[in-house]
């Protein structure tokens, strides 16, 4: 903590955290999360990935479980979907938002041209794991998330969708792409439930953001 720059970043072997817009340190839960995740990432199998938005949603969806993991009461950094909705970093609030990407102009559907932006890239996989995690419609308060496909998913509780994250983020490869972390997190996501149950939201999860089979993906039962 004390980088003078509006920035907070994972520089190969610590975090580092600058401050905010309004001077105030990057430490809302969701924005550790994500960068102590990018340390995690970098020592993944397969690491760099060969298509962007992979390491930026994986810092998100870590993010999002972190803040899950502590679950502080409100004013705090409640747990939630939005990413740095507790600081300023732009002056235009929350960073992302992954039950629906398209808020902050990132998208919601997987296609072979995703923007080459790494952090905008992220908005399938963010997207992908609201909906594994809560579905498209939870209710509870929870936001409603948008489908690609017009499908409505049911989704299999937080704990559960970061068991198969984590899980298909050991599996990772060199070149792995969005289609492959499909492939992987469905193998992880077998793995998990022999059931069948958790594979089948996982892959309609992928269905739903418009992410294609790969070649070799598992089938269950």
């Amino acid at each position: 903590v004390g980088l003078n720059d509006v920035n907070a970043y994972w520089d190969g072997s610590r975090i580092v955290i600058g401050h905010d817009t309004r001077s105030q340190w990057l430490g809302a839960m969701d924005i550790v999360g994500h960068e102590f995740a990018h340390g995690v990432d970098a020592t993944s199998p397969g690491y760099p990935f060969a298509q962007p938005g992979l390491a930026e949603g994986t810092g998100d969806i870590m993010g999002a479980l972190t803040e899950a993991y502590a679950n502080e009461p409100a004013p705090f950094d409640t747990p939630d979907y939005t990413v740095g909705e507790m600081v300023d970093l732009d002056g235009g609030g929350p960073l992302r938002y992954m039950y629906n990407p398209s808020l902050t102009g990132d998208p919601n559907c997987y296609s072979s041209t995703l923007p080459p932006d790494e952090h905008t890239a992220s908005g399938p996989l963010n997207h992908w794991f609201y909906l594994l995690a809560e579905g498209s419609n939870p209710g509870g308060g929870k936001p409603n998330s948008p489908t690609c496909n017009g499908s409505t998913v049911t989704g299999v509780g937080i704990q559960t969708a970061g068991r198969v994250f984590y899980g298909g983020l050991l599996l990772r490869t060199s070149g792995t792409k969005y289609v492959q972390e499909r492939r992987q997190t469905l193998a992880a996501a077998k793995a998990l439930d022999p059931t069948c149950g958790v594979f089948l939201k996982t892959k309609a999860a992928w269905n739903a953001v418009r992410v294609p089979p790969a070649p070799g993906e598992p089938n269950c039962p």
